[in-house]
């Protein structure tokens, strides 16, 4: 955790109480357990001693330690820090559902690397019992959002998420910047720069592809098919490659 989650029911007066006791009470993605021993035994850290927090939602802040001990942690919170806008505010990203154990990456990296707008379809070879699995249909997943901010030093809200049907009966924002991964394609996301100044929806395909119909759809949806690797990724390192390309784009055209 290079930030500290505390949840607002945590807070009174400024003060901000993390107490194992609580975790017979209230259900919190990430326990009072592990925080408290993440700040014993990762970070070595004492009373006196400041780190970084975030509420999630609301705000991140600087926090000093005024107690501590194996059972509970309380904290004397800053105030609010300015909040850093994200390179990916206005990217919609669209990604077929894929097992869980890649979904939760992606929501995990995903989060920490700011991206707000998380949209997740089922694609026609995509096994349809990954809806039902706790990861989505018990919200699993929020813990996975959690420690992406944890680990971001730099965010502190929840991506929007949402999960739909098949791509063609998909109702789209009203985005016109809209492009899918395709490893055959010419076009780049770097020759496509110009455009990324605007919105723009990105579609990364489920596990196992594209179907034919789902290609066709994305066509007639005006989705022009960019390249971001020769290699054939998994849906995870694809969504990275992404990501990564995007952001050295905006880092550039900032200092340019």
């Amino acid at each position: 955790m290079n930030q500290l989650i505390v949840y607002e029911r945590e807070i009174v007066n400024n003060l901000a109480t993390i107490a194992k006791k609580d975790a017979l009470h209230f259900s919190s993605p990430i326990s009072s357990h592990e925080r408290i021993s993440h700040l014993q035994d990762v970070l070595r850290a004492r009373i006196g001693d400041t780190l970084k927090i975030f509420i999630p939602n609301q705000s991140r802040r600087i926090a000093k330690i005024i107690q501590l001990d194996d059972n509970t942690c309380t904290l004397e919170l800053g105030p609010p820090l300015l909040e850093v806008i994200s390179p990916f505010t206005h990217l919609h990203l669209l990604i077929g559902i894929s097992r869980p154990l890649t979904m939760k990456k992606i929501f995990e990296h995903a989060t920490a690397m700011g991206v707000a707008q998380l949209h997740f379809f089922l694609g026609e070879k995509s096994e349809k019992s990954y809806l039902q699995s706790p990861l989505i249909k018990s919200k699993e997943y929020l813990r996975f959002i959690e420690q992406g901010l944890s680990q971001s030093s730099r965010y502190f809200k929840h991506p929007q998420v949402e999960f739909h049907s098949y791509l063609k009966e998909l109702a789209l924002p009203p985005i016109a910047n809209r492009f899918y991964l395709e490893s055959s394609a010419k076009a780049t996301l770097q020759t496509e720069q110009h455009l990324l100044a605007s919105p723009t929806l990105l579609a990364i395909g489920p596990e196992r592809g594209y179907s034919e119909n789902e290609l066709a759809t994305l066509k007639q949806k005006e989705f022009q098919g960019v390249r971001i690797s020769q290699s054939i990724l998994r849906v995870e390192m694809a969504l990275f490659y992404a990501l990564a390309q995007l952001e050295f784009i905006h880092l550039h055209q900032s200092c340019s």
